[in-house]
C-alpha cells in the first residue's frame, strides 16, 4: 500500500494520531489509502498509454484508429515502428528511402521505381502487412505521403488465394459479373 505508508510518514511528524496498529484514524486512512492505490494505479497505466514507445493496448489501438485501423495482428514492435515514423513524417523526407519508411508506416512493404521524363512514381508493393485493409483505402493513405506533383502507379501483384479468401464476396460472386483479374484486386 503505497498510500498508506505515504500518509503515515506525512502525519507521524505531527505525532496528533497514534499508529499501532488498533486505532479508528488508522482504519481510515487504510481505507482511503486503498482509494488512491486505484486511482494511482489508473494514472500509471493512462500514463504507460499516453505514449507510443510504452503503450501496450488502447494507447496503440486508439493512434492507429486515427491513421485508419487497429491492426492488432501485427507484432507490438512493428506496431509501434509504424506509428512512431507514420508521425515522423515531414515534408523533406522525399528520398526513395524514406517514402519506402512512410508506406511501411501505413502497412505497405514497397519498392519504389522513378521515373523521372515521364513524371511518373511506381510503387510495387511486395507485401500488405494488414489484409483486412482494401487496397482502396492502402492507395488513399500512400498518396497523403507521396509527393502530389508525380503520377502514381501501384502495382499489388498477382492476386493470391489468401487476398480472394479476404475479400468480403464469395467465388460466385466474383465469378458471375465476369471480373477480370486486374478487376478482382481492385474490389473493396
Amino acid at each position: 500500500m503505497r498510500a498508506m505508508d505515504s500518509l503515515k510518514h506525512k502525519l507521524q511528524p505531527l505525532r496528533l494520531y497514534r499508529f499501532d496498529g488498533n486505532s479508528r484514524v488508522e482504519a481510515e486512512l487504510a481505507a482511503a489509502a486503498a482509494g488512491l492505490d486505484l486511482a494511482y494505479q489508473a494514472l500509471e497505466e493512462l500514463t504507460q498509454e499516453a505514449f507510443v514507445p510504452t503503450a501496450q493496448s488502447i494507447g496503440l489501438a486508439m493512434r492507429e484508429l486515427s491513421f485508419g485501423s487497429e491492426r492488432a495482428d501485427l507484432p507490438m514492435g512493428l506496431r509501434r515502428s509504424m506509428l512512431l515514423y507514420r508521425g515522423a513524417v515531414t515534408v523533406n523526407d522525399n528520398t526513395k528511402q524514406s517514402l519506402e519508411q512512410a508506406l511501411l508506416s501505413i502497412g505497405i512493404r514497397a519498392e519504389l521505381f522513378e521515373v523521372p521524363e515521364e513524371q511518373k512514381l511506381y510503387v510495387l508493393c511486395r507485401e500488405v502487412l494488414d489484409q483486412s485493409v482494401t487496397r482502396y483505402r492502402l492507395k488513399q493513405a500512400a498518396l497523403q505521403l507521396l509527393p502530389a506533383h508525380l503520377e502514381i502507379l501501384f502495382d499489388f501483384g498477382k492476386v493470391t488465394w489468401s487476398y480472394l479468401n479476404n475479400t468480403e464476396k464469395s467465388f460466385q460472386e466474383l465469378e458471375n459479373p465476369g471480373y477480370t483479374w486486374a478487376q478482382i484486386r481492385e474490389l473493396e
